[in-house]
This record gives C-alpha cells, sequence and structure tokens, in this order.
C-alpha cells in the first residue's frame, strides 16, 4: 500500500517537478537571446511552475490529510475550479511557448522542455480534475 502511494506520489509531484526544473536549467544555459523570446520564456515558465507550486500544495494537503486526519481543507477547497484554472494555466505557456523562436539550438531545447512540462502538467491536472 505505501509502494503503490509512493508510485502514485511520485508521478503526480517528482516527474512535472523535473520537468519544470529541467526547463528552467536549460533557459539560464541561454548565452545570447532576443527582449522578445527572453519575455516569452520568461511568462511560460512563470505560469508553467506557478501550475506545478499549486499541484505540490495539492498534492501535500492530500497526503497529510491520509495520514494525519481530515484538515477538512478539500471540503472548502474547489478543486475542479483550480484544477481548470492550472490547466488553463498550462494549455496558456503551452501557446506561449509555440511563439519562441526556433533559430538556434538552445532556444528550441527551452521550448521542448516548456512544451513537455506543459503537457505533463495538464495531462495531471486533467486527472486531478476527473478524480474529484
Amino acid at each position: 500500500m505505501i509502494f503503490a502511494e509512493s508510485v502514485y506520489a511520485g508521478i503526480l509531484a517528482v516527474v512535472p517537478s523535473w520537468l519544470v526544473l529541467r526547463a528552467w536549467r536549460r533557459y539560464h544555459a541561454l548565452n545570447s537571446a532576443t527582449k522578445t523570446n527572453v519575455f516569452l520564456i520568461r511568462t511560460a515558465l512563470a505560469l508553467v511552475t506557478f501550475a506545478l507550486g499549486v499541484l505540490l500544495f495539492v498534492v501535500a494537503i492530500a497526503n497529510v490529510e491520509e495520514r494525519r486526519g481530515p484538515f477538512r481543507l478539500f471540503e472548502r477547497f474547489p478543486l475542479p475550479e483550480v484544477g481548470l484554472i492550472n490547466l488553463l494555466l498550462c494549455v496558456g505557456s503551452l501557446l506561449i511557448s509555440l511563439f519562441i523562436s526556433r533559430e538556434t539550438p538552445e532556444f528550441v531545447s527551452v521550448r521542448r522542455s516548456i512544451l513537455g512540462a506543459c503537457i505533463y502538467l495538464g495531462i495531471v491536472w486533467l486527472l486531478v480534475i476527473g478524480a474529484h
């Protein structure tokens, strides 16, 4: 039972965290970028990072409620609405990342990382919305 919970938490928390951190690492590796590309990259990364932070908060609260007893936070916490908002943030980040230039391999690398993180987080938020 504990192993299954660890796998579930890993799928929902560790994998998207790794994807977002990989996108940030690739962003910091950029040597030269135009102001437009930097703005687009920062905006896309901010949106996907915020969606990840909310996901980590939801997973942490769910784990605390399972182990310590009901906080009753999820009774007052509109999880489907929060999930929908974060799904829209992921879609917005995905759309913004489509406008990032493909003129250098570094831009392509950052763009792919952001796209991967957005798609994975979007699927996870769909699962969270559907499970509630």
